[in-house]
């Protein structure tokens, strides 16, 4: 199965903890995109943007690529902590994608951080309807977008979310849902720049903070397990 992701220069410094923690034998395809631009990458800046917009048509590009197969897209905020394949082989049976949740257990909203997509006419609509969304007047740029085309049908796409073993902080930030005991990833999101102690700080930052924590959260559950 490949695994696509992007990156910049601002995020060069989360690519190793992204790459390093992959526990399945995926074929794994990063492509740089150079400079973010204005904003140092952080989340909702004009750099920001831009990189969404290329992201959309990059995804567009591997669907295209790769009809018939199933594909993996990526943020690279992610690090791993246990296979990912049987429970995506499992789920993805009926589907043509599949999300991480926004909220937990709600499958209201999606997360499009991390995502499951089958290569075919379905998906490929959804993608490129995504693109044709003012994304600089969005609150999340496509991922509202993609909220927006499933909550009105604007496409046949069958579409469900991922399980919980696949967990993002905005589960913790909304729903106070910690990570499972099984978790096998975790998405750094929910890191928008901010003051802290009359320091700014900024988005790659707070994720490289955000990964520390949790995986000491997860690493200390393991061993009290196995104690």
């Amino acid at each position: 199965m490949k695994i696509f992701s992007v990156y910049t220069d601002e995020i060069a410094a989360i690519k190793p903890i992204f790459l390093d923690s992959m526990k399945d034998d995926w074929e794994v395809h990063v492509e740089y995109l150079g400079k973010a631009g204005e904003g140092n990458g952080d989340f909702h800046s004009r750099g920001w943007l831009d990189v969404q917009k290329k992201k959309l048509n990059f995804i567009i590009n591997k669907i295209e690529e790769n009809q018939g197969d199933v594909i993996i897209w990526s943020d690279l905020d992610i690090q791993f902590f246990a296979q990912c394949v049987p429970l995506i082989e499992q789920a993805i049976e009926g589907y043509d994608v599949l999300y991480q949740a926004e909220r937990w257990p709600r499958k209201d909203e999606v997360n499009i951080g991390f995502a499951v997509i089958r290569c075919n006419e379905q998906t490929l609509a959804l993608y490129r309807m995504a693109l044709e969304y003012d994304l600089d007047e969005l609150q999340v740029a496509d991922q509202t977008a993609i909220n927006d085309i499933l909550a009105k049908n604007k496409t046949d796409v069958k579409w469900d979310i991922l399980p919980r073993q696949f967990w993002a902080m905005s589960h913790y930030m909304h729903d106070k849902s910690v990570p499972p005991p099984d978790v096998v990833l975790h998405h750094a999101n929910c890191t928008s720049p901010g003051t802290v102690n009359g320091k700014l700080v900024g988005s790659v930052e707070l994720k490289l903070q955000q990964f520390e924590l949790v995986k000491g959260y997860v690493d200390s559950n393991k061993v009290n397990a196995a104690g």
